[in-house]
């Protein structure tokens, strides 16, 4: 059941309890001088002059306000014991509900926490086996390369190898073809065609098939290298230059070719033979 609020009577505006009575001076109510304020008890009913009471006037604009109760000394010291009561039972409530609101809440963090913990761990197992299994697959995969790469690297050299022994197969190599240590290059082709123009040979030397082998050294003569067109004006010279027995000077065919750590020698004919 809702309280009634306090009554102020200002004498101002007339007596509207015309009978009442100052329980503190025991003046009536309405024989005061025109300005005199008077306010109403809640509990007894009893109106007190405001200057016989220790409120001021600074204080009644506090006291109109809605909610805002006024009792008299008597009344307030009854009324003050329950107050407290009532004050410590609801602070009590207060207290309850707000452990059982923050329990539940740290309840639910718990679990919320657990779920994210939860949530956490499967998703790092699934990532460190999904990173476990691209390590596995790359591994897998540079095995393979490595392999593949192996295989081409060794189809490369032998290739290569073919390839040089192609190039070697019309190479002669002639050795005694004078030489000092200011002797050009020109000079050593010059002589090596004197050499197959002695043996009667319709191909000559000349710097695209005619080199040195080696550098030069002191009282050495370095061997030079004949790239003829085709293997048979190959046997044809080596034949020839073998009949004419000129001094110092004989050919061998070019034998530096190897194929995957072999020697590949072509087959020369017996009568080549030295």
């Amino acid at each position: 059941m809702p309280q009634r609020q306090s009554a102020i009577l200002n004498s101002t505006s007339g007596p509207t309890v015309p009978q009442a009575m100052c329980e503190k001076c025991t003046k009536k109510i309405d024989d005061e001088d025109e300005g005199t304020l008077s306010i109403e008890c809640e509990t007894c009913l009893n109106w007190f002059h405001l200057d016989c009471t220790d409120l001021i006037k600074q204080n009644l604009n506090t006291i109109t306000k809605k909610g805002v109760h006024c009792f008299c000394d008597q009344c307030e010291a009854v009324a003050s014991p329950n107050f407290i009561t009532r004050l410590k039972a609801v602070e009590s409530c207060i207290e309850k509900s707000y452990d059982q609101v923050m329990g539940s809440f740290n309840n639910r963090m718990t679990a919320v926490e657990s779920q994210l913990a939860s949530l956490f761990e499967n998703h790092v197992s699934k990532s460190e086996k999904t990173f476990a299994s691209v390590v596995a697959k790359l591994e897998d995969s540079t095995t393979t390369i490595n392999r593949q790469l192996k295989t081409q690297e060794v189809q490369i050299k032998y290739i290569k190898t073919e390839i040089s022994s192609e190039s070697r197969a019309k190479n002669i190599i002639v050795f005694g073809i004078f030489e000092k240590h200011d002797t050009t290059l020109d000079e050593s082709i010059g002589k090596l065609s004197e050499v197959l123009d002695s043996c009667s040979l319709s191909f000559h030397a000349s710097r695209d098939n005619a080199t040195r082998l080696g550098q030069k050294k002191v009282d050495k003569i370095r061997p030079m290298r004949l790239t003829l067109a085709s293997e048979v004006q190959k046997w044809e010279f080596l034949k020839r230059i073998k009949a004419q027995k000129i001094e110092g000077v004989f050919a061998r065919l070019d034998l530096a070719d190897r194929v995957l750590g072999s020697v590949s020698v072509r087959e020369v004919p017996g009568h080549l033979r030295s």
